[in-house]
């Protein structure tokens, strides 16, 4: 049987992989432009997409941290007040999940307010930024999610 070293490890380590690989896969397939542009279609045609990745991200955080809170919630219902420390590992993955879509929503408002001031600021370091956040959530989530399945079928 596998040891570890700590409760949540496995989720810490691959919480910390997954952005890490998206960047890497991110920088690979990028073209290595000056830079990039958030409006190919005229200006202000980015507003309603920007709209979009962030009520995206919200929604992913808003799961994230309603299952985090029912987890927690639910670990008062037992007996010893603590939730089985197997659990520790997919629940990290979710709470990666809310950081990676902060700063998701922080650097592509941010990024895009530079581009409005400076049209040649985004580059490709802040458009591979923006990739490796926004699908680290994603995929943090969506791992977490999972993980948490098969936890919860192989216990019950």
């Amino acid at each position: 049987m596998a040891r570890h070293l700590f409760a949540g490890f496995s989720g810490i380590v691959v919480a910390v992989a997954i952005p890490i690989v998206v960047m890497a896969v991110s920088y690979r397939l990028t073209d290595k432009s000056t830079h990039y542009t958030f409006e190919p279609r005229g200006q202000g045609s980015f507003e309603p997409r920007l709209a979009n990745y962030v009520g995206f991200a919200q929604y992913i955080i808003g799961l994230a941290t309603g299952s985090l809170a029912l987890a927690a919630g639910s670990s008062i219902l037992k007996s010893s007040g603590v939730l089985h420390w197997r659990f520790a590992s997919p629940l990290t993955l979710l709470g990666a999940s809310v950081i990676y879509g902060v700063c998701f929503i922080a650097l592509i408002n941010y990024f895009y307010e530079g581009f409005l001031h400076d049209a040649h600021s985004y580059k490709q370091f802040r458009y591979n930024l923006n990739n490796t956040f926004g699908f680290s959530c994603l995929l943090s989530f969506a791992i977490g999610y999972m993980w948490l399945a098969v936890i919860i079928t192989k216990s019950s």
